[in-house]
């Protein structure tokens, strides 16, 4: 290589080292790091904030797990549907003891006690029930109970970090919970306000909430889809209600109702609401609702659907002055009715009252279910369309009418053992008489 070309190579070399520098100079630039690493102390701060809430956490659940007892429930046909869930799927709902041997628990209606959970011959036996408002009182095994319901009431302090008390198959589990907010909101169920838990919660209904001090806030009930708490004061008067017999029975309008077509609100120029398709003439609203009137609100809450408003209805107590807004011939009224006691002929059928089987004989394999009344004892017990008995009692190839002969001829409390076969599969199931 040449003197000149090595000068030349030389000359361009130092430009353009001089060019970068100066652009770097004249332009500066900051270089990003991709997932940078928060400085050390800091991941150690937040290492020490969540390992403190633990420890926290776990300091709570050995101060409120001697108090809780966690319950086997299963649920009916009913609850079993609206949950999505098999109706012989185990629920494990805690329950707060309120005395020696008395806990309190949210039970719904037809429920039924199986055990404690965690335990397989500790026995739960359910003593009296508020078909309003859903609670409970159970006999457990002797304890010491907690003085959380006697404690002077506390006003969470929200935003922030709670306690949730929830049961499994192994008992009693405790978590943070971060509630965003609690919004009193009135409830014809209760003697005093609710609170709601403001935004999405995945807070489980029948669950309790204590502060990280282990004061009790009070249980979590599920109302059309949002979540409220019920406040440890008034869960204390409940109690106390239920000890003494004072149960509120529920309400009833006597009346029937049907969703609002469009055809029908053309006619009747409600926009939304309830229309009456019935009206009891013994019933409390006979003298004040019409067949074809259209509610359209409850109390001063609009009723946008039939279930909307069955929900009120199957949650109102007797003796409650209920106002009804109401369009009439598209003429806007409004009513008070003040509502009875369920009427005994208007409670709905007791599950497992009758067999609610239809079958048909099937030569030389015994009698084939074609269909299975819900709530029904047949329900109960697992059998579905489609099944054929095979046996019953031991017997071979039952007719129809010997299958629900035998459903009526053993005393309350008896059972009816069937062979079944459903798609080539052999199973036995037992028929509970009531």
């Amino acid at each position: 290589m040449s003197r000149e070309t090595r000068l030349l190579l030389i000359t361009i070399g130092v430009s353009v080292a001089a060019l970068l520098l100066l652009a770097r100079f004249r332009f500066p630039t900051q270089v990003q790091i991709l997932n940078p690493s928060p400085p050390p102390l800091e991941q150690l701060a937040a290492r020490a904030t969540y390992d403190e809430l633990a420890s926290i956490i776990a300091q709570l659940q050995a101060r409120v797990q001697p108090g809780l007892v966690v319950l086997n429930v299963t649920r009916n046909e009913r609850q079993a549907e609206a949950a999505g869930v098999d109706a012989a799927a185990p629920q494990y709902l805690p329950a707060v003891r309120v005395g020696d041997q008395l806990a309190l628990s949210l039970l719904g209606p037809g429920s039924r006690i199986q055990g404690l959970a965690g335990s397989e011959h500790a026995v739960a036996v359910m003593l009296a029930a508020d078909p309003v408002q859903h609670l409970a009182l159970v006999r457990v095994p002797k304890g010491e109970a907690p003085t959380w319901l006697r404690e002077r009431p506390v006003a969470p302090d929200v935003p922030g970090y709670f306690g949730i008390a929830e049961g499994g198959r192994g008992g009693l589990t405790l978590r943070p919970l971060f509630v965003s907010r609690l919004d009193p909101v009135s409830d014809p169920r209760w003697d005093s306000p609710l609170l709601a838990m403001g935004g999405h919660s995945d807070a489980p209904p029948g669950s309790f909430i204590f502060t990280l001090e282990g004061a009790l806030v009070g249980m979590v009930i599920d109302d059309q889809g949002m979540r409220m708490v019920v406040p440890a004061a008034t869960l204390e008067r409940s109690v106390t209600r239920l000890l003494h017999g004072r149960i509120s029975a529920p309400g009833d309008l006597g009346v029937q109702i049907q969703p609002l077509s469009p055809t029908l609100a053309a006619a009747t120029g409600a926009e939304q609401g309830v229309v009456v398709s019935r009206v009891d003439p013994g019933g409390p609203a006979a003298s004040s609702l019409k067949v074809g009137d259209v509610i359209q609100a409850v109390d001063g809450e609009p009723t946008y659907s039939r279930e909307a408003f069955e929900h009120w209805a199957s949650t109102i107590a007797a003796g409650t002055v209920a106002t009804l807004s109401l369009i009439r011939q598209s003429k806007p009224l409004t009513a008070s009715i003040t509502t009875r006691t369920v009427p005994a002929r208007a409670r709905p059928p007791v599950a497992g009252r009758t067999l609610g089987l239809t079958l048909r004989a099937v030569p030389g394999l015994g009698a084939q279910v074609l269909h299975v009344l819900p709530q029904s004892a047949g329900a109960q017990a697992g059998i579905v369309p489609g099944d054929v008995i095979t046996t019953l009692n031991g017997g071979p190839l039952p007719t129809p009418a010997q299958v629900t002969q035998a459903f009526r001829e053993p005393a309350a409390g008896s059972y009816v053992i069937l062979g079944l076969e459903r798609t080539g599969r052999p199973l036995v199931v037992a028929v509970a008489k009531p």
